[in-house]
Protein backbone atom coordinates (compact mmCIF):
# COMPACT_ATOMS: atom_id res chain seq x y z
CA UNK A 1 0.00 0.00 0.00
CA UNK A 2 1.19 3.68 -0.48
CA UNK A 3 2.08 5.41 1.90
CA UNK A 4 -0.52 8.68 1.49
CA UNK A 5 -3.43 5.59 0.85
CA UNK A 6 -2.40 4.31 4.62
CA UNK A 7 -2.53 7.94 6.10
CA UNK A 8 -5.82 8.41 4.65
CA UNK A 9 -6.87 5.13 5.84
CA UNK A 10 -6.10 5.58 9.46
CA UNK A 11 -7.46 9.51 9.74
CA UNK A 12 -10.99 8.25 7.72
CA UNK A 13 -11.44 4.39 9.74
CA UNK A 14 -8.96 3.34 11.98
CA UNK A 15 -8.92 6.75 14.24
CA UNK A 16 -13.00 6.85 14.22
CA UNK A 17 -13.58 3.03 14.59
CA UNK A 18 -11.27 2.75 16.85
CA UNK A 19 -12.66 5.49 19.20
CA UNK A 20 -15.80 4.04 18.50
CA UNK A 21 -15.01 0.81 19.72
CA UNK A 22 -13.06 1.96 22.53
CA UNK A 23 -15.86 3.78 23.81
CA UNK A 24 -18.68 1.05 22.93
CA UNK A 25 -15.97 -1.18 24.74
CA UNK A 26 -15.84 -3.40 21.69
CA UNK A 27 -12.39 -4.66 21.77
CA UNK A 28 -11.48 -6.83 23.78
CA UNK A 29 -9.14 -5.61 26.95
CA UNK A 30 -6.42 -8.55 26.03
CA UNK A 31 -5.56 -7.07 22.25
CA UNK A 32 -2.85 -4.55 23.32
CA UNK A 33 -1.76 -3.65 19.95
CA UNK A 34 -2.82 -0.68 18.06
CA UNK A 35 -4.62 0.74 20.79
CA UNK A 36 -3.85 4.28 22.77
CA UNK A 37 -2.47 3.73 26.08
CA UNK A 38 -1.74 0.09 25.96
CA UNK A 39 1.74 -0.82 24.53
CA UNK A 40 3.11 -3.70 23.03
CA UNK A 41 5.79 -4.55 25.83
CA UNK A 42 2.71 -4.46 27.92
CA UNK A 43 1.41 -7.45 26.79
CA UNK A 44 4.69 -9.78 27.24
CA UNK A 45 4.49 -8.14 30.76
CA UNK A 46 1.06 -9.23 31.29
CA UNK A 47 2.21 -12.91 29.70
CA UNK A 48 5.27 -13.25 31.91
CA UNK A 49 3.39 -12.23 35.27
CA UNK A 50 0.84 -14.81 34.74
CA UNK A 51 3.30 -17.60 34.00
CA UNK A 52 4.92 -16.58 37.36
CA UNK A 53 1.69 -16.54 39.07
CA UNK A 54 0.71 -19.65 38.15
CA UNK A 55 4.21 -21.40 38.34
CA UNK A 56 4.65 -19.87 42.28
CA UNK A 57 0.91 -21.16 43.15
CA UNK A 58 1.65 -24.90 41.56
CA UNK A 59 -1.42 -24.21 39.23
CA UNK A 60 -2.19 -26.19 36.33
CA UNK A 61 -2.67 -24.15 33.12
CA UNK A 62 -3.28 -24.08 29.55
CA UNK A 63 -1.99 -21.59 27.18
CA UNK A 64 -3.14 -20.89 23.56
CA UNK A 65 -0.15 -18.97 21.34
CA UNK A 66 -2.10 -18.05 18.33
CA UNK A 67 0.54 -16.40 15.53
CA UNK A 68 -2.45 -14.68 12.97
CA UNK A 69 -0.20 -15.12 10.17
CA UNK A 70 -1.90 -13.94 6.62
CA UNK A 71 -5.02 -12.53 8.69
CA UNK A 72 -4.99 -9.41 7.15
CA UNK A 73 -5.45 -11.17 3.81
CA UNK A 74 -8.26 -13.28 4.98
CA UNK A 75 -11.25 -10.83 6.27
CA UNK A 76 -14.21 -11.14 3.83
CA UNK A 77 -13.95 -7.41 2.11
CA UNK A 78 -18.11 -6.93 1.78
CA UNK A 79 -18.06 -7.40 5.86
CA UNK A 80 -15.48 -5.15 6.38
CA UNK A 81 -17.55 -2.55 4.52
CA UNK A 82 -20.77 -3.54 6.54
CA UNK A 83 -18.67 -3.18 9.89
CA UNK A 84 -17.68 0.00 8.48
CA UNK A 85 -20.93 0.80 7.91
CA UNK A 86 -22.13 -0.70 11.30
CA UNK A 87 -20.00 2.08 13.42
CA UNK A 88 -21.02 5.43 11.37
CA UNK A 89 -18.50 5.67 8.79
CA UNK A 90 -19.99 7.49 5.99
CA UNK A 91 -21.07 5.76 2.55
CA UNK A 92 -19.08 7.65 0.31
CA UNK A 93 -15.68 6.95 1.94
CA UNK A 94 -16.49 3.06 2.38
CA UNK A 95 -17.77 2.99 -0.68
CA UNK A 96 -14.34 4.49 -2.10
CA UNK A 97 -12.36 1.81 -0.09
CA UNK A 98 -14.84 -0.52 -1.67
CA UNK A 99 -13.74 0.48 -4.78
CA UNK A 100 -9.99 0.58 -4.53
CA UNK A 101 -9.73 -2.83 -3.04
CA UNK A 102 -11.81 -4.14 -6.12
CA UNK A 103 -9.20 -1.97 -8.66
CA UNK A 104 -6.02 -2.64 -7.04
CA UNK A 105 -3.26 -4.41 -8.60
CA UNK A 106 -1.05 -5.93 -6.50
CA UNK A 107 2.99 -7.30 -6.87
CA UNK A 108 5.56 -8.84 -5.28
CA UNK A 109 8.51 -6.61 -3.99
CA UNK A 110 11.54 -8.27 -2.82
CA UNK A 111 15.02 -7.24 -2.32
CA UNK A 112 15.64 -7.70 -6.40
CA UNK A 113 12.97 -5.65 -7.51
CA UNK A 114 9.07 -5.43 -8.07
CA UNK A 115 7.54 -8.87 -10.22
CA UNK A 116 6.86 -8.35 -13.61
CA UNK A 117 4.03 -10.46 -12.63
CA UNK A 118 0.75 -8.87 -11.36
CA UNK A 119 -2.63 -10.06 -10.03
CA UNK A 120 -5.96 -8.48 -9.21
CA UNK A 121 -9.44 -9.08 -7.24
CA UNK A 122 -11.12 -11.49 -10.14
CA UNK A 123 -14.95 -13.08 -10.01
CA UNK A 124 -13.10 -16.10 -10.50
CA UNK A 125 -10.07 -15.24 -7.96
CA UNK A 126 -11.25 -12.99 -5.36
CA UNK A 127 -8.90 -11.06 -3.25
CA UNK A 128 -9.48 -10.14 0.60
CA UNK A 129 -8.90 -7.66 3.37
CA UNK A 130 -7.04 -4.82 3.29
CA UNK A 131 -3.66 -6.02 3.27
CA UNK A 132 -0.75 -6.93 5.89
CA UNK A 133 0.91 -3.08 5.51
CA UNK A 134 -2.41 -1.53 6.45
CA UNK A 135 -2.74 0.59 9.20
CA UNK A 136 -6.34 -0.19 9.34
CA UNK A 137 -6.14 -3.79 9.55
CA UNK A 138 -5.52 -4.14 13.51
CA UNK A 139 -9.32 -2.34 14.01
CA UNK A 140 -10.92 -4.53 11.03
Amino acid sequence: MKSDFNHVNRVLFSRQSGFCMEENKLISPMKFGSRLGKQCISAILHKVITYDIICHMRETAMFIKNNAVGCYDRMVNSLLILSLRRLGMHCNATQSLAQTWAQAIHVIRTQFGISEQLYSFSPDNPLFGPGQESTMGPFL
